[in-house]
């Protein structure tokens, strides 16, 4: 990430600006679960989110990313709205 950043932060730099544009990754160290709850409480709506790594229209249910998303949304005792192809 601090490399990122380092990399957008030369790669915009305007003569004479008096802004700087830089990477923040608030969630970086948060654990799925605690994202998953503070979504909940903004509203978001997960059924129109994906995390899937497959790319398919649903999400295969069995992947790392699905696996993780399954779980983040058991721990935080929340419904989880998504639609997978593997129950």
């Amino acid at each position: 990430m601090e490399a990122m950043g380092s990399a957008i932060t030369l790669g915009t730099l305007i003569n004479n600006s008096d802004y700087e544009l830089a990477l923040h990754a608030p969630f970086a160290e948060a654990q799925k679960d605690a994202i998953v709850a503070y979504g909940a409480e903004l509203l978001v709506p997960f059924g129109l989110t994906y995390s899937c790594l497959m790319g398919r229209p649903l999400h295969c249910g069995t992947c790392s990313a699905c696996q993780q998303r399954r779980e983040a949304f058991i721990d935080a005792e929340l419904g989880d709205p998504t639609k997978y192809e593997e129950q």
